[in-house]
């Protein structure tokens, strides 16, 4: 078992950091992240687990089973269960779960350390940052779709958007000859910001006016015809709509920074511990 890095007396293994990887990133061909990054965040938890313990934090025995549990049906449900072969990694595995509810529990508590954000200071956010929270231009559409695999697929799109004048024309051509599933609603889409449509009827779709119809043009799918019924300019999401998830998210930022400067603020405190002992991981 190779030792990639000590922790005071915690051990962690190139085998640690392999788990770390497969729980980080379960999908085979997902990114994988830094080895160097996955043994700081090793540490981190080491340094974590002291200072719980030295506050005098501990996992009792429910806490202990329950995580034991969660841990051994993930293995099973990821595939990767086998019983440890040894008494010795039997006795790691038990450790570095009693280690897992220990930080848990430790940064539950610290965490509640971190200040509630008052409405005044929400609206002032709001007040500042006011790009951030507008709904973006949308429109409308209602397509018609002639699929390429069609024989005669291009002169059928051209005959079908000759023959349409209006809106009810628009509407009875798309449910009768339209090979989009949209076909049932008389071709709507429904309500599209910018990036949420190919880039073919995106482009058409918000040079249109409302009620305007397209002539024929292409994309992968095939041939279209689009028509907008209805747009919505840019709009400032009002503040009490909001104020709530704004409220989450920013305690959520607040108790990511304050957890992160206390983990740099316990690097300084313990550097003596670390020691990474191989050289890859320097």
């Amino acid at each position: 078992m190779l030792i990639i890095a000590k922790v005071a007396d915690i051990e962690i293994l190139e085998a640690d950091i392999i788990r770390e990887e497969e729980e980080l990133c379960p999908i085979s061909d997902s990114p994988k992240p830094q080895r160097t990054s996955i043994l700081a965040r090793l540490i981190d938890s080491c340094l974590l687990y002291f200072e719980a313990i030295a506050k005098g934090i501990q996992a009792d025995q429910q806490e202990y089973d329950e995580e034991l549990m969660y841990t051994l049906d993930s293995m099973v449900d990821s595939g990767g269960w086998a019983p440890p072969p040894s008494e010795e990694e039997t006795r790691a595995m038990e450790a570095r779960v009693s280690r897992r509810v220990v930080v848990r529990k430790y940064i539950h508590e610290m965490q509640k350390d971190a200040h509630r954000i008052s409405d005044e200071q929400l609206q002032a956010f709001y007040e500042d940052q006011k790009d951030l929270f507008t709904s973006p231009e949308e429109v409308r559409v209602s397509h018609i779709l002639i699929r390429r695999q069609r024989e005669g697929a291009e002169e059928k799109a051209r005959e079908v958007r000759s023959k349409i004048r209006s809106k009810e024309d628009f509407d009875c051509a798309a449910a009768s000859c339209s090979d989009c599933p949209s076909n049932l609603q008389c071709g709507d889409l429904g309500f599209f910001p910018r990036g949420k449509l190919h880039p073919a009827i995106e482009k058409a779709a918000f040079s249109l006016k409302v009620g305007e119809i397209s002539d024929v043009f292409t994309s992968p799918f095939g041939y279209h015809i689009l028509m907008v019924t209805d747009r919505k300019a840019p709009a400032q999401m009002p503040f009490e709509e909001i104020k709530d998830f704004l409220r989450i998210r920013l305690m959520s930022l607040e108790r990511e920074f304050y957890l992160a400067k206390h983990v740099r603020d316990l690097r300084e405190k313990y550097k003596s511990l670390i020691q990474i002992l191989a050289e890859d991981y320097k």
